[in-house]
């Protein structure tokens, strides 16, 4: 049996303008760290 990780995925959903970002972490290490996992986001 094998298995890939294919990641983590982060999204951020802005309601009021209908707006999705999402980004896929390899190492969900740095999501431990909130202004670490939303900086990629910012920067799509």
């Amino acid at each position: 049996m094998t298995s890939e990780n294919k990641g983590y995925t982060l999204a951020l959903e802005n309601g009021r303008l209908h707006q999705k970002q999402e980004k896929i972490f390899l190492k969900p290490m740095v999501l431990y760290i909130p202004q670490q996992a939303v900086e990629p986001l910012m920067t799509c």
